[in-house]
């Protein structure tokens, strides 16, 4: 959820000459159904990223065309070159991902999707 806070509080805090025209109102639900090694692999992952975008990101992409440029031309899930060589990994670099990170987005003991998508 701290992650979720600092993208929100960042893209919708960009347009000053509002006044603050939005009141955003955050709420993290449960780790159900998780183990608690995937509850800390997550946490680390999520810190790292909101410091990436706390350190980097905001203070580079100052106003929603750079943002756009960003999801469309850098980010690595959502720009399609980038899906393409994650879609391109071998069987040992996929399996080098923390097994902890991967269960905890549901991703656990599931290549089946990169067997389908090399077809």
């Amino acid at each position: 959820m701290d992650r979720s806070q600092v993208i929100f509080d960042w893209i919708f805090g960009m347009d000053t000459t509002q006044n603050n025209p939005y009141q955003l109102y955050y709420l993290a639900p449960p780790n159900i159904g998780l183990t608690e090694a995937a509850v800390q692999a997550r946490k680390e992952r999520e810190a790292a990223s909101q410091k990436n975008i706390e350190t980097h990101l905001s203070q580079k992409y100052t106003d929603m065309k750079g943002v756009w440029t960003f999801l469309t031309q850098e980010h690595a899930l959502y720009t399609a070159h980038k899906l393409v060589e994650r879609g391109r990994a071998t069987a040992e670099e996929v399996n080098a991902e923390n097994q902890a990170l991967k269960e905890s987005y549901g991703l656990a003991n599931n290549n089946s999707h990169k067997d389908s998508l090399r077809d």
